[in-house]
């Protein structure tokens, strides 16, 4: 199983058009991937509604600690339900369709730590 951490501070309508993008993935639709959201204390109200509406899990902060913490508190939730794969990304980017399986099918022959992000 896959846990897709995505690292928001406001902007949440880009966090909404990540959530779409990541919904029409094939591997969502096959229930291989689980979607987190890691808030580093937006004061837009409407993050853990968007967490709520698109099936995502949710861990808010209660003052902000920073983006290097967010990727920590991830990873911490990655290890501690024992997903296969971390994929970590700012709320601000679109996954292309068959993005995550590509990188799946190679990840099979090689290992990587990389960060995703627009060209």
């Amino acid at each position: 199983m896959i846990l897709f951490a995505i690292t928001t501070l406001n902007h949440n309508d880009y966090t909404e058009a990540l959530l779409k993008s990541l919904h029409e993935t094939d591997i969502y639709k096959k229930g291989k991937i689980d979607i987190l959201i890691v808030d580093d204390y937006s004061q837009e109200d409407d993050v853990k509604f968007l967490a709520h509406k698109y099936n995502a899990k949710f861990i808010g902060k209660k003052k902000p600690r920073g983006l290097t913490d967010s990727w920590n508190r991830a990873y911490h939730f990655f290890k501690n339900n024992l997903y296969n794969n971390l994929y970590i990304a700012n709320n601000d980017i679109l996954i292309p369709k068959g993005c995550i399986e590509n990188i799946e099918r190679l990840l099979l022959r090689f290992h990587s730590v990389s960060p995703l992000c627009n060209p």
